[in-house]
């Protein structure tokens, strides 16, 4: 059996398409079954944004060192809503200031960026790794059963 040589045209268009694959396996792995909070139940007035803490989708913020992924106005990726403590809130975007990749939910009080490994604390100030910045960060308060954002 002989064997087909490989053109240079070929090489080239499998090298492309291999390194095109490898770009976008991050993204697809990061956007998997992870559990967006949807805003629905949030109120939106005057520049700020209301999550409800008794709505079932943000039932983990009710303790210290939960977090999720919501929605916003304004911000093509969901932001993280983390409670730092109990009487803190921190609110921070889930897009890393290196690539743009999204970030995983803050664990052990690091939140980890899995595409090249920068690390942020659980308020979105960098650590360590390539992103050279923190992560885009929003004023926010708790109101008795509710987390206010400011979007402005």
């Amino acid at each position: 059996m002989k064997e087909r040589k490989i053109t240079r045209r070929e090489l080239l268009e499998r090298t492309i398409a291999s390194c095109a694959a490898c770009t976008f396996v991050p993204f697809l792995l990061a956007s998997g079954d992870e559990r967006i909070a949807k805003v629905t139940d949030a109120g939106i007035e005057a520049g700020t944004m209301t999550f409800d803490l008794t709505d079932p989708a943000y039932s983990p913020l009710r303790k210290t060192g939960g977090a999720v992924y919501a929605n916003i106005e304004g911000e093509s990726q969901p932001v993280i809503i983390h409670r730092v403590s109990e009487s803190e809130v921190a609110v921070f975007s889930s897009r890393c200031t290196h690539a743009g990749c999204k970030v995983e939910l803050p664990k052990a009080g690091e939140v980890v960026c899995h595409c090249h490994n920068s690390v942020f604390d659980g308020a979105g100030k960098r650590l360590r790794g390539p992103a050279s910045r923190d992560l885009k960060r929003f004023e926010a308060r708790i109101q008795q059963d509710s987390i206010v954002v400011n979007l402005s």
